[in-house]
């Protein structure tokens, strides 16, 4: 468990490790144009918000299902 923890915290400050490349993340948003892509300081931040939102939610919907079950 401890090693989870710290694989997850490691993910929380280093978001440049992501599964997808800067690259690929970059097409993915673009729509074609080259003003659609963003500075490496804006996407750092997209990816942060990105992984609290996600680890929010999946803390919210552990405590509902833990209420619902007990």
């Amino acid at each position: 468990m401890r090693a989870l923890w710290e694989w997850v915290l490691n993910l929380v400050k280093e978001p440049r490790k992501a599964a997808l490349s800067k690259q690929s993340r970059f097409s993915v948003m673009s729509n074609g144009s080259d003003q659609s892509i963003a500075s490496a300081a804006d996407q750092e931040a997209r990816n942060r918000i990105a992984i609290w939102i996600t680890l929010g939610g999946m803390i919210g919907v552990t405590i509902l299902v833990s209420l619902l079950l007990f």
